[in-house]
């Protein structure tokens, strides 16, 4: 885990690598947000470039709810672009769109979903494999305890 000199830490660091290359991978939302592309086009740009870098080895990631909530948030902000602003018909104003339009445009499980159902195909496949010792660490529990209290410094 990283930290910021004395700041509060940071949550994982394959989400603090994300956060610095954030506009390398959004490219500040011009090719999302263009309008001469397809919304179709974007989705699948979306799903298969943007995701699919994002959720790399996440099978593994021992993922805590605010690792999901920027997750969440990232996902949005991309769908946002995609999908662009709505004219109220009440006030006939521009405005974005809330979390329900932008799950109900997209129509598949969201990133945090699709990671989930990753990391149980990779329990399935680690189940199945005839390696012993992944077979021990699966069937077994560790043997001996650990010791009571703070580790004792050098």
């Amino acid at each position: 885990m990283l930290s910021n000199k004395g700041k509060k830490p940071l949550v994982s660091s394959e989400l603090c690598v994300l956060e610095q290359h954030k506009t390398k991978i959004f490219d500040n939302g011009k090719l999302l947000g263009a309008r001469s592309l397809l919304r179709d086009l974007k989705k699948q740009l979306y799903t298969t470039l943007i995701r699919s870098v994002v959720t790399y080895g996440a099978e593994t990631w021992a993922i805590r709810k605010t690792d999901e909530n920027r997750l969440l948030s990232f996902e949005r902000k991309i769908l946002r672009r995609i999908f662009g602003p709505v004219k109220d018909s009440v006030t006939n104003e521009w405005r974005i769109r809330k979390n329900e339009e932008l799950e109900s445009l997209y129509q598949k499980p969201n990133i945090v979903e699709a990671i989930r159902t990753k990391r149980l195909q990779w329990a399935g496949h680690a189940w199945r494999n005839k390696n012993p010792l992944i077979r021990t660490v699966l069937e077994k529990n560790p043997a001996g305890e650990r010791p009571i209290g703070r580790p004792k410094m050098r």
